[in-house]
C-alpha cells in the first residue's frame, strides 16, 4: 500500500512562508531564499544565501561494489567527492576536492538542471532531465596523485508514477527549514579502472538519489545511514535514517514536535519512518546502532571502507566521515513488510559542520 503523500505543491515557499509536509514528486522549485522571516526581518538576501546549505549525491551499487558521489555547497566552500569500493576486492578508488567559496552552483529546479564540477584532474556531472526520464551521472579522474585513471558513466532511468520520490519540507527550530527529496530507481552503467570495465545491470543495481537544502545552524552535526539494493527477497529496496543536533545548544536540530526525513522504498511503494537514534559506542570506527522506539528500525552497522574530510580554517571546521559497510538487521514498513538488509550497499554519515 505504501503512504498516500498528496503531490508536491508547485514552490518550497508560497508567499513567503515554507510548505512544511511530505509530498509524492519533486517541487518544481526549491525556492528557500525566497522565505520572508529568515533570522529577523529584513535579512539581506546575501545573509540567507550564506545560511543555505545545498548537496545533491547519488548512493549506488550492486553485490559487488559501492559508490557514492556528491556535489556539496556550504557557501564558504564547496565540495565535489566521489567513491567507489569494491568489496569483492577490497579496494577502493576515488577523489575529494576542497574548493573555496560557492563554487558548484545547486538551483532551485530539478528536472533540467546540471550540477558541475571540473577541475585539472577531476570531473563530475549530474545532468537531471525528469522530463524525458534520465538522470545521468559521469565521473573522470586523469591518471596522477599516486591514482590510476578511472571514468564513471551511469544512469538511472525516471517514472515518476513507479520510482516514488518522496519530498520533505520540515521546520528545524526558530525560523529555519529544511527540504529533501529522494528516489530510489534502478541503475546502469560503468566504470572503467584503468582499462578494466565493470558493467552495472539495472536488474541488480540501484541508486538512492538526494536533493537536500537547509538553514542549518552554524555548528551542526548530522548523522545518516543509508542504503539501496535487492534485498533477500528479490526487491528493490532503500532507506534514509537521519538524527541531527545543534552542538553549540547541545539539543536536536529538529523543532520539537516535527516530523523527520527518515523513510524507507519497497519496489513502488514508500512509507515515512519513526525518529532514530544513531549510537556509536567506540567512534565513528566501531559499529553503529541504529534504533526507533516503535520498533521498525533495528540495525548495526559495521564500517568496512572508510572515507573522511576533516579541515579546521579559522571559524571553518568540516569532520565528515562516510564509511562504506555492511548492516546486520531489518527495517520494516509498519504493515507488516520487513527487509533484511544485510545484502544491501551501506554507507554512514558522521558530519560536523561549522560555516
Amino acid at each position: 500500500m505504501g503512504v498516500s503523500f498528496p503531490p508536491a505543491p508547485h514552490d518550497t515557499v508560497a508567499d513567503g512562508d515554507f510548505s512544511f509536509g511530505w509530498f509524492r514528486g519533486p517541487f518544481e522549485r526549491v525556492n528557500f531564499l525566497d522565505i520572508r522571516r529568515f533570522w529577523r526581518r529584513g535579512t539581506p538576501g546575501w545573509i540567507k544565501t550564506w545560511r543555505l546549505k545545498e548537496w545533491r549525491a547519488f548512493l549506488m551499487g550492486d553485490a559487488r561494489w559501492s559508490v557514492m558521489t556528491a556535489l556539496f555547497n556550504a557557501k564558504l566552500f564547496t565540495i565535489a567527492y566521489f567513491h567507489a569500493w569494491d568489496r569483492q576486492e577490497g579496494r577502493s578508488v576515488g577523489f575529494t576536492r576542497i574548493l573555496p567559496g560557492n563554487i558548484v552552483a545547486i538551483g532551485e529546479r530539478l528536472s533540467l538542471s546540471h550540477n558541475a564540477y571540473h577541475g585539472q584532474h577531476a570531473r563530475i556531472d549530474f545532468d537531471f532531465n525528469l522530463a524525458i526520464g534520465t538522470i545521468a551521472i559521469v565521473v573522470n579522474w586523469k591518471p596522477g596523485k599516486g591514482q590510476p585513471g578511472f571514468h564513471g558513466a551511469f544512469t538511472l532511468p525516471f517514472n515518476v508514477s513507479k520510482a516514488c520520490p518522496a519530498s520533505v519540507v520540515m521546520p528545524l527550530g526558530g525560523k529555519r527549514a529544511m527540504y529533501s527529496t529522494k528516489i530510489v530507481l534502478p541503475m546502469e552503467g560503468s566504470l572503467d579502472l584503468a582499462g578494466t570495465l565493470y558493467r552495472f545491470d539495472p536488474r541488480t543495481a540501484s541508486a538512492l538519489v538526494i536533493d537536500h537544502k537547509g538553514f542549518y545552524p552554524f555548528g551542526f552535526h548530522y548523522d545518516w545511514i543509508g542504503a539501496v539494493g535487492i534485498d533477500a527477497a528479490g526487491r528493490r529496496v532503500g532507506f534514509s535514517l537521519a538524527a541531527s543536533t545543534n552542538r553549540e545548544a547541545g539539543a536536536p536540530v529538529h523543532a520539537a514536535g516535527s516530523s523527520n526525513e527518515n523513510c524507507v522504498w519497497i519496489g513502488e511503494r514508500v512509507w515515512t519512518l519513526p525518529s532514530v537514534r544513531i549510537t556509536r559506542a567506540a567512534g565513528y570506527q566501531g559499529d553503529w546502532v541504529i534504533q526507533d522506539t516503535e520498533g521498525l528500525v533495528d540495525l548495526v552497522f559495521t564500517p568496512k571502507d572508510h572515507s573522511d574530510i576533516s579541515f579546521h580554517l579559522g571559524i571553518i571546521e568540516s569532520d565528515w566521515h562516510g564509511p562504506f559497510g555492511a548492516f546486520k538487521g531489518t527495517v520494516k514498513n509498519g504493515e507488516g513488510e520487513t527487509i533484511e538488509a544485510e545484502k544491501l550497499v551501506a554507507m554512514g554519515e558522521d558530519m560536523y559542520l561549522r560555516a
